[in-house]
């Protein structure tokens, strides 16, 4: 029936399109229940994702199960420690923190919950490479209208009503300004609201930079592995592009680094060039030094930087408990890490920051041994996401990380726990097949 891998395909589209159709929804019927229902219904999937898909494994190692375990003990201990010690702090705060912190092991568990891999991993290519590449050109569209033509303000607040959607359903009032979300425009160097930013359907730019780093770094991935696809190096500038029109500083900058340094490991013939090309560079960044740093270093900038140093200070060994750091919160950290570390302390932080460290290194690993360039991309991406968290709370956002962690539970699914004669089972061709790096699955 297949009836688990569809529901998370479904998820996965939802996850993009949820803003989008919520926001025209709850403007055309005005009923906040049902937009509530809605709005929740995904939580409530992936609640029943993981539990079937904790069913459905059968070779998670027991030391992970143990550290999970473990895990979901300081979880409740700290949610203890917010509701003896902080009465004052909103239960659905509380409880919207626990599902933040749940979600990484949460999705991990659903991916790693796939038995039809065949089929799963038709869809997910198709949602990646088809339909994320349809959202990036509607993006990069909305984006050029806006800047050119006419401006698409009336559109998102008249006619979708975006900003009634995030006060009233998302009680997110606060991150309004002129009844639009304050992070559709910015200033980066100009006037503040001056810029616009891409949000596609996902009606944010910085989830949309987050997702679609995934298919921008795998389509550079597949063409480095066969220069023939050139559809592939196509998408890849498209997605590229539509990450830069976000002006997501940090995912920018390390998805440009992620594929320089790419280049420059994999592609032999053009290491010669490195010569001209950094000179070149260093010397055009040295000319409009002004420009880069007006961009790099605005009001939003300082704000992070701000943000981070005062949530550092208030760190404490035992943690202050749940919905005591982060969005939202009397401390805001503008960092993934600081917010678990500050919610949970150290241990539970450390095991936290823990798995992300371990999956992106399971990546690597399976790479060097099988040479399988999917694994290289899922790497490649994982660390673009760890060195992300720690000036930012998205990985703490359900529509953001869900792809990624996702694909990334499947694909450690594809192989045993035991990291052993791999290369060999790779290279004799019974791994995948044809040969390890026939498939063309994320």
């Amino acid at each position: 029936m297949r009836v688990y891998e569809r529901i998370i395909t479904y998820l996965l589209y939802w996850t993009v399109l949820q803003d989008f159709i919520l926001s025209l929804f709850f403007n055309l019927t005005d009923s906040i229940v049902l937009t509530n229902i809605l709005f929740y219904f995904k939580d409530i999937i992936f609640v029943i994702l993981v539990l079937w898909g904790s069913i459905r494994i059968k070779r998670f190692k027991l030391t992970h199960w143990f550290l999970l375990l473990l895990y979901l003990v300081f979880i409740f201990i700290a949610a203890i420690k917010s509701l003896v010690l902080y009465p004052d702090i909103a239960l659905t705060s509380i409880l919207s923190s626990i599902r933040s912190l749940l979600l990484l092991p949460g999705f991990i568990i659903i991916g790693f919950g796939v038995k039809d891999k065949r089929f799963f991993k038709i869809r997910i290519k198709k949602f990646f490479i088809d339909f994320l590449f349809i959202i990036a050109i509607i993006g990069i569209i909305e984006f050029l209208i806006d800047s050119y033509i006419v401006s698409t303000i009336p559109f998102w607040k008249s006619f979708l009503d975006i900003g009634n959607f995030m006060d009233v359903i998302k009680g997110q009032s606060g991150r309004l300004v002129d009844g639009l979300p304050g992070n559709f425009y910015g200033g980066y160097g100009g006037e503040f609201f001056s810029q616009k930013r891409l949000v596609s359907l996902w009606g944010n730019p910085l989830t949309a930079a987050y997702v679609l780093s995934i298919p921008c770094v795998y389509c550079f991935v597949k063409f480095i592995e066969n220069s023939r696809r050139i559809s592939y190096l196509v998408r890849g500038l498209v997605f590229l592009i539509s990450i830069i029109l976000t002006y997501t500083r940090t995912i920018i900058i390390l998805t440009i680094l992620t594929i320089a340094i790419l280049y420059f490991v994999k592609i032999k013939w053009l290491r010669k060039y490195y010569a001209v090309l950094i000179p070149v560079f260093l010397i055009i960044c040295i000319i409009n030094f002004e420009s880069i740093a007006d961009y790099i270093y605005d009001g939003s900038t300082m704000g992070h930087i701000s943000a981070v140093l005062d949530s550092l200070a208030q760190l404490t060994i035992f943690g202050n408990g749940i919905a005591t750091f982060g969005i939202e919160t009397a401390i805001g950290t503008e960092s993934t890490y600081i917010t678990v570390l500050g919610q949970l302390g150290l241990i539970g932080g450390t095991l936290y920051i823990g798995f992300n460290i371990y999956i992106v290194y399971k990546a690597f690993r399976i790479y060097i041994l099988t040479h399988n360039y999917n694994y290289l991309m899922c790497g490649l991406v994982g660390v673009i996401l760890l060195i992300s968290g720690f000036v930012s709370e998205q990985l703490l956002a359900f529509t953001t990380i869900a792809p990624y962690y996702i694909t990334m539970g499947f694909n450690l699914l594809l192989f045993p726990n035991k990291l052993t004669n791999y290369k060999s089972i790779s290279q004799n061709g019974q791994l995948y097949g044809k040969s390890s790096s026939s498939n063309g699955y994320l």
